[in-house]
């Protein structure tokens, strides 16, 4: 008497996704000091260039902290009254905007 064997079908191996490269971050606040606008928005890079909303500080001033990768430099500005784009004077340094004239940076 014979047996028959069962055997499973051979699958192909598996393509395993490369593990993502986990970038170190860093929680930066950007601060618009008081007296400046009633509303304000930070807007750059690490927002795609979409306004994020910051708090109104008891003081007037508005504050919000984002997270961005370290080891590079990001390009920002403010949005104030919904109306103009302004840059940081307190930024570490200038760059030539993505549409014309220049644009608060910071290195992480």
């Amino acid at each position: 008497m014979t047996l028959a064997r069962t055997t499973e079908p051979i699958l192909p191996s598996e393509k395993r996704a490369e593990p993502r490269r986990a970038f170190k971050t860093r929680a930066v606040t950007f601060v618009v000091p008081p007296g400046i606008a009633r509303h304000a928005q930070l807007v750059g890079e690490f927002t795609s260039w979409t306004p994020l909303a910051m708090d109104r500080g008891a003081d007037g001033g508005h504050r919000v902290t984002v997270s961005l990768q370290v080891g590079r430099s990001w390009m920002y500005q403010f949005v104030l009254d919904d109306e103009r784009r302004v840059n940081d004077m307190d930024a570490a340094f200038f760059v030539p905007g993505p549409n014309c004239g220049h644009v608060s940076a910071l290195h992480v």
